[in-house]
């Protein structure tokens, strides 16, 4: 708040509300009964048969293959992992986990990978196949790069132990296609609504342009007051203080692309690795 700007913007934030009639009620305290009523609903009889339930539904016959999508990523504030197991139905249960300890990126994609398989070991999968953006922990796990780390060494055991476990045990470093393609679906539905989202926007900044409807003009009005234009670009305020650009369904794409399939598409590696022979 020391920032000329920010304070400027909440003082401006504080001027607009006051013409509302907003009022703060602090929350209300938790009845004793609905404390009770959690722990009836998440006691051990009831935990077990959900799981039988969940088991059932998504269990996995012979020949059956499973998908296990992992991801891990670590920074100043920590490291945490996610993973997305989809049984052969369709159904998919996806996990955050933060690690309450240090680790690096490569330390991370294993955690992603051990915590999977633990997941679909403890799914009965008997078949499954992983997808891994890290080409590290992929040729690892495929004994076509030698560990030289101890930590890594160690994480690699585990790894080996738990992929004995499985009928059929399978994992790639294709996961950017699989997700750039997703992401390329959402934005091309999202495109479909209109030819150019910005168009709107541009037209309300240059020339005052409003929707017809007293209601929509209203309540793009108040949408529009987020954005401004620079150079006849579109771009969007932000509270930490730079603008943001915003871009078109085809420059969403390219972005996507780059930020999946390029240079960002691979952790940077951690420790000397040697190819195998």
């Amino acid at each position: 708040m020391r920032k000329p700007e920010l304070s400027g913007r909440m003082t401006k934030w504080s001027v607009h509300l006051s013409g509302y009639d907003l009022q703060f009620e602090p929350r209300t305290a938790i009845k004793s009964q609905a404390l009770a009523d959690f722990v009836s609903d998440f006691c051990p009889a009831t935990r077990g048969e959900a799981e039988e339930g969940m088991l059932t539904m998504m269990g996995s016959q012979d020949g059956e293959i499973w998908t296990l999508y992992i991801d891990g990523a670590s920074n100043a504030r920590g490291a945490g992992v996610g993973l997305v197991p989809r049984s052969p139905k369709g159904d998919m249960i996806v996990q955050a986990i933060r690690c309450e300890f240090k680790a690096t990126n490569n330390e991370a994609e294993y955690e992603a990978l051990i915590l999977g398989m633990q997941m679909a070991s403890g799914l009965k999968v008997q078949n499954l196949r992983v997808y891994s953006d890290s080409l590290l922990v992929v040729n690892h796990v495929n004994n076509e790069y030698v560990a030289r780390d101890s930590k890594i060494i160690a994480y690699l055991k585990i790894a080996t132990e738990k992929k004995s476990k499985f009928r059929t045990f399978k994992i790639t470093q294709d996961v950017r296609t699989q997700y750039t393609q997703g992401a390329r679906t959402l934005v091309s539905t999202v495109g479909q609504q209109d030819a150019d989202w910005r168009v709107p926007y541009l037209n309300w900044l240059r020339d005052g342009t409003l929707p017809e409807d007293k209601k929509k003009a209203q309540s793009f009005r108040i949408k529009a007051s987020r954005y401004i234009m620079i150079d006849n670009i579109l771009f969007r305020k932000s509270l930490a203080g730079p603008c943001l650009r915003c871009l078109s369904k085809e420059e969403a794409e390219t972005v996507l692309q780059d930020v999946h399939g390029g240079e960002c598409g691979n952790h940077a590696e951690d420790e000397v690795c040697q190819t195998k022979f």
